[in-house]
């Protein structure tokens, strides 16, 4: 074994193919490490040695072929197998059974997505929820509205003509707008189950 690690052969990966789906041949173990394998006495020590290996793998085969498991990805949106819509709060590591996550609430008739501060688990395999495709409406929290007040010139004034109450209805509108806009920060991009439609804002 040492001679195996003074070659740089120490993990199972260093074994596997580069799809890491299933255990190199001695062949092609000759090929990526003709140092490790040399020649003569040591090329069967090597071989005798590898051999073991291999019958310790098999076992492992199917899972092999199968190949790495999709991990979940910090930020993205994600359909729990129960229907609920959730946010990773940070990337799935492999020895990860789950990830913290955020609770997020969708508005049906939009797929306007607000991301809550209600804490969640998400399943660290990808393969056991379902990505949301999502765009985002206003990633930086940094992003200035303009007021009502902004809005009005020197030349503008809502009561003028006996309007000053449908101007205050209208800026109320305009406030409880900009409120849902702050905090109903992303878009699905469809319905869950559905293939994703292009960003409308690229056409």
């Amino acid at each position: 074994m040492i001679r195996w690690a003074g070659h740089g052969v120490t993990r199972v990966a260093h074994v596997l193919n580069a799809a890491n789906t299933r255990v190199l041949t001695f062949r092609e173990l000759c090929t990526h490490h003709p140092n490790l394998v040399g020649r003569g006495a040591t090329r069967d020590r090597v071989r005798r040695m590898f051999d073991g290996i291999t019958a310790n793998l098999r076992g492992w085969h199917r899972t092999l072929a199968a190949g790495p498991r999709p991990e979940v990805q910090r930020d993205q949106f994600r359909h729990t197998r129960t229907g609920q819509l959730l946010r990773a709060r940070q990337a799935a590591r492999p020895a990860d059974a789950a990830v913290p996550a955020w609770v997020c609430e969708t508005e049906p008739q939009t797929g306007a997505i607000r991301v809550t501060d209600e804490p969640a688990s998400l399943p660290a395999d990808a393969s056991q929820s379902e990505l949301c495709p999502v765009i985002c409406l206003a990633c930086s929290d940094d992003d200035e509205s303009v007021t009502d007040e902004e809005t009005v010139t020197d030349d503008e004034d809502p009561h003028v003509a006996g309007q000053g109450e449908a101007g205050a209805h209208l800026g109320r509108a305009a406030s409880v707008l900009a409120e849902k806009a702050g905090a109903f920060r992303h878009a699905a991009l469809s319905p869950q189950g559905a293939p994703p439609v292009p960003d409308p804002r690229l056409f």
